[in-house]
């Protein structure tokens, strides 16, 4: 990736960056969010691979 992410306003609701704490507190309510259907797993491997912290 060499540019700034600019998500398409079409395809996405909301966008924005969470602190570690925010991201666990939303890994628990991801239903209610509404994020991809494949997003757990990207978090999932994203933990993994820094020896399951944030």
């Amino acid at each position: 990736m060499t540019g700034a992410l600019v998500p398409d306003a079409a395809e996405v609701a909301w966008c924005g960056w969470l602190s570690g704490g925010e991201l666990r507190a939303a890994w628990g309510e991801w239903g209610e969010w509404g994020f991809t259907p494949d997003s757990r797993e990207v978090l999932r491997r994203y933990v993994g691979f820094r020896g399951g912290g944030l």
